[in-house]
């Protein structure tokens, strides 16, 4: 039978373990997981790494936190195996692979799981410790409704799709009104930055494309499958600030892996109300990779990204940047809100910086792909013991 890890990456941002187990991001994992009970008949353990910051985790009360987050999932019955990785745990197995003869310590102190490209990573190192065919991705903020989810989540994979080995595939997120995802609303400083009308077209763009399963330009991350074929090789990469799912399927397409579209593959997304700091935040970590994903693309023009991201990857991004920034700034001032304006002119500090080096990925890819064949070759089971329920 096949092994599957499905991995529920965790936010939380708790001053101590108490405050940790009462979070919003500790309730919406409850309720995904308890959505996933529907699941059945599948050989299946749940991986749940925590980002976890607060002044308790700067004090080094990791192992508090730990037992804390143990205590509280152990006391709800679930049907599948789990497995909780957090800061206190990750710092174990980390310095138990190096006792074991992985003698890289680069990369095993660049490994973490605080960032998005992190965590997801973290969920992959623990999904090759179990020796895992297939990762499934999904996200604390979403629930699992169709009974048959895993079942169309494995469909198609180690199958010829396109003349082609599926190595992978994305699917949508449904909200809470049963309509596809969709970004934050317009709004006028986006004029040039109109995320929303370029998400639109591209789901137009795979309803209207014939078949199942199709190409695109994107996949994300809360509902993404991935076979160990392609996690082997291909890691998130750690330079991206957001935006890592699209930024995964692009390195695969670089190495020639077939990562695909799968209409039928549909999750309920519930994302808590954004906050006007979220807009900010998009924008800036937006800003960023958009022009370090421009240049990792430069070489491959037989790349297809359009329209989203296509659209920013392109010579004019830095001028996209810019009148975006200022017309932002311009709505901040308007309504008073001067630190605001003075903050989103700073994220226009990457245009006038050196690109960040692609080489560090293709660096760190090598790296990985020495971690993934040590794991499978080292058991690793006593290093894994704390984080079982």
């Amino acid at each position: 039978m096949m092994m599957v890890v499905i991995v529920i990456p965790s936010y939380i941002k708790a001053d101590n373990p108490k405050d940790c187990i009462e979070s919003d991001g500790f309730k919406m994992l409850e309720r995904a997981m308890a959505s996933l009970k529907s699941q059945k008949d599948f050989d299946v353990t749940v991986a749940l790494p925590f980002c976890i910051e607060g002044k308790g985790m700067k004090e080094g009360r990791c192992a508090e936190y730990h037992s804390a987050l143990m205590k509280a999932l152990s006391a709800n019955p679930f049907p599948f195996k789990r497995f909780v990785l957090t800061d206190h745990n990750f710092n174990i197995m980390k310095e138990g692979i190096t006792k074991k003869g992985f003698y890289d310590i680069y990369l095993i102190k660049r490994l973490a799981l605080c960032g998005f490209s992190n965590i997801r990573n973290s969920g992959l190192i623990i999904s090759q410790a179990l020796n895992a065919d297939v990762v499934v991705f999904i996200d604390n903020d979403e629930v699992v409704e169709d009974t048959n989810f895993l079942d169309i989540a494995l469909e198609g994979l180690f199958e010829p799709i396109n003349n082609k080995i599926m190595d992978g595939k994305g699917g949508f997120y449904i909200s809470a009104d049963e309509k596809l995802y969709e970004r934050l609303p317009y709004q006028g400083w986006q004029v040039f930055w109109n995320k929303s009308r370029l998400f639109k077209e591209l789901w137009e763009d795979i309803i209207n494309t014939e078949g199942r399963f199709v190409e695109s330009p994107v996949v994300l991350g809360g509902n993404l499958v991935i076979t160990r074929r392609l996690f082997e090789k291909i890691p998130f990469d750690p330079l991206i600030p957001r935006g890592e799912d699209i930024d995964y399927l692009i390195n695969a397409k670089i190495a020639n892996f077939n990562i695909l579209f799968d209409k039928m593959l549909r999750i309920k997304h519930l994302p808590k109300e954004r906050a006007f700091s979220y807009r900010k935040e998009e924008l800036k970590g937006d800003i960023e990779r958009f022009l370090y994903e421009k240049e990792k693309v430069s070489n491959y023009k037989w790349l297809n990204l359009n329209p989203y991201p296509g659209y920013f990857i392109k010579w004019d991004i830095e001028i996209k940047a810019l009148i975006t920034v200022i017309l932002f700034s311009l709505r901040l001032i308007l309504n008073k809100r001067w630190r605001d304006a003075v903050e989103v002119y700073g994220y226009l500090t990457p245009l006038f910086k050196k690109a960040k080096d692609r080489g560090y990925y293709e660096d760190f890819k090598l790296r990985w792909t020495d971690l993934m064949v040590f794991i499978k070759h080292n058991n690793l089971n006593d290093l894994l013991r704390e984080g079982f329920l």
